[in-house]
């Protein structure tokens, strides 16, 4: 029997078809599987971001609390630096209710809560991935890290006559979270009496301490020496103006007479223009909350 003979038009409707078809096949697993990519993709920027809520909901107040803290030391500074209650030439010992032992103990405690808040913050932030928070929370971490670097980064003293390697007026990276790592006690930031006590007992067995840099480094700060120390304290005080403006309730923001008076603070004009010409590494140079501050070192500089 002769074979039944297929119409060349019936042969192409039957190819159409089949090639229909695979491609019907092909496209639906193709999306199938890109839907797929989309739901883990936005399953995994919702977790991160939860993550990163979370984190940031339980440092909040700590971090919040202690960068008021350090705002009103500032302040206060300011108005008595000429008594000379930071300058107690190295005796870290002494009677816990000395006036200039209180305050310089003080003025050390609040500016290590404030760096340890911070690095046990981003000890944490570390393993979560940052580059899909949401606007508010990518602030949060932004300021943290500046609040770091602005203690650690010679950028600051770009064009000065400072020797980096002395690191007088500097502490590094590394042995700034080392020392935030010393003044914890069992993970978390101690109290002040915890403090005190401990001090007093490394100080009265005559050895090195373990806080003995940050120690030095606050040893009769004045706005008056040739130093550059008080102007890098005066940078992280304004970075602590801003995170405020930024976190904090609206009773606590600081004002403008304390923005233009922090900004005052500031003895060396080259300080302020590298504090501008740094924010956009640090991805803040847009922040409305540092906008008025920018501006009015930029006068700074304007005005030599």
């Amino acid at each position: 029997m002769a074979p039944l003979a297929i119409e060349p038009a019936v042969t192409a409707a039957l190819v159409a078809a089949g090639v229909s078809i695979a491609t019907t096949f092909v496209t639906k697993l193709w999306l199938d599987r890109r839907a797929h990519r989309d739901v883990v993709e936005i399953d995994y920027e919702y977790e991160q971001r939860k993550a990163l809520r979370v984190l940031i909901g339980r440092y909040h107040g700590s971090l919040l609390d202690s960068a008021i803290s350090w705002h009103y030391r500032m302040s206060n500074l300011d108005a008595n630096w000429r008594h000379g209650w930071l300058d107690i030439s190295g005796h870290y010992g002494g009677p816990a209710y000395d006036k200039p032992a209180y305050y310089f103990r003080s003025t050390v405690y609040r500016f290590l809560a404030l760096e340890a808040h911070c690095h046990l913050f981003g000890r944490e932030q570390i393993f979560i991935d940052a580059r899909v928070a949401q606007p508010s929370d990518l602030d949060f971490v932004k300021f943290v890290h500046a609040l770091h670097w602005v203690m650690t980064d010679v950028a600051l003293f770009k064009g000065l006559d400072y020797e980096a390697l002395e690191m007088r007026d500097h502490i590094t990276s590394d042995r700034l979270r080392a020392l935030t790592e010393a003044f914890l006690h069992n993970g978390a930031v101690p109290s002040f009496r915890a403090f005190e006590a401990r001090v007093e007992a490394e100080v009265q067995e005559g050895r090195p301490f373990d806080l003995e840099r940050v120690f030095k480094f606050f040893d009769g700060v004045t706005r008056e020496e040739e130093r550059l120390r008080w102007d890098r304290l005066a940078c992280l005080h304004l970075l602590t103006i801003a995170f405020i403006r930024q976190f904090g309730y609206e009773w606590t923001h600081p004002s403008g007479a304390d923005v233009e008076n922090a900004v005052s603070r500031i003895q060396h004009t080259r300080v302020a223009a590298n504090f501008v010409e740094w924010l956009p590494r640090l991805g803040l140079e847009n922040h409305p909350g540092l906008k008025d501050v920018s501006e009015l070192l930029l006068c700074r500089v304007a005005d030599g």
